[in-house]
């Protein structure tokens, strides 16, 4: 399975967010297929992962990487919070 992470600029929303247990300035891109974050934040916040089978994912700048995994994590903006399944990349 393909995913595409947009680049259409009218599509890109930029809030701090609390993903597990890190504050963070994240893009929010309403035309994207999946939620993505590097291996490297996934740890750093305590995210929970679950191995899946890999998906290969387009980024913006067209380049191409691996997901490699999958959780469910809580994300919370401003005073709202949803349970958000995130593709795990290296980087």
């Amino acid at each position: 399975q393909a995913y595409t992470v947009s680049s259409q600029p009218h599509s890109l929303l930029n809030v701090n967010a609390v993903i597990g247990n890190q504050s963070i300035n994240c893009i929010i891109d309403t035309g994207a297929s999946a939620s993505v974050v590097s291996y490297k934040f996934a740890e750093k916040a305590g995210m929970k992962m679950n191995p899946v089978k890999s998906s290969r994912i387009r980024l913006a700048d067209g380049s191409q990487t691996e997901g490699r995994s999958s959780m469910p994590t809580l994300v919370q903006v401003q005073n709202r919070i949803a349970s958000i399944e995130f593709l795990v990349v290296q980087g």
